[in-house]
C-alpha cells in the first residue's frame, strides 16, 4: 500500500501539491475570517442570544465591518442557520 503513495506521489507531484494545499487551507479554515463574515456571525450570535425583536435597533455588541444591521430578515435567518453549521463543524473539528 504504501509503495502505492509513495509512487504516485513521485509520479505526480502536481497532485500532491493540490492535495497538500488543499489540506493546508482547510487547516487554516476556521482562523481567521474576512470584515462582513466577521459581522454575519456576530449578527447571528445576536439574534441567538437576544432574540428577533428590536434586532434592527439594537447596535452590534462586536464591532466589525457594520455596527447595525442591514440585511433583510431572510438572510438574518439563514445566517443563523450557517452560524449553528459553523459551531458544529468547529466543534467537531477542534476536537
Amino acid at each position: 500500500m504504501f509503495q502505492k503513495i509513495k509512487k504516485n506521489i513521485i509520479n505526480n507531484p502536481l497532485k500532491t501539491l493540490i492535495i497538500g494545499g488543499l489540506l493546508l487551507r482547510l487547516s487554516l479554515l476556521f482562523l481567521d475570517f474576512s470584515f462582513d463574515v466577521n459581522s454575519y456571525l456576530a449578527w447571528a450570535k445576536e439574534a441567538l442570544k437576544f432574540g428577533l425583536p428590536g434586532f434592527y435597533e439594537r447596535a452590534s455588541q462586536e464591532r466589525y465591518g457594520a455596527v447595525f444591521p442591514n440585511y433583510p430578515p431572510l438572510a438574518i435567518f439563514l445566517f443563523i442557520l450557517f452560524f449553528q453549521l459553523y459551531q458544529l463543524v468547529f466543534s467537531v473539528a477542534w476536537k
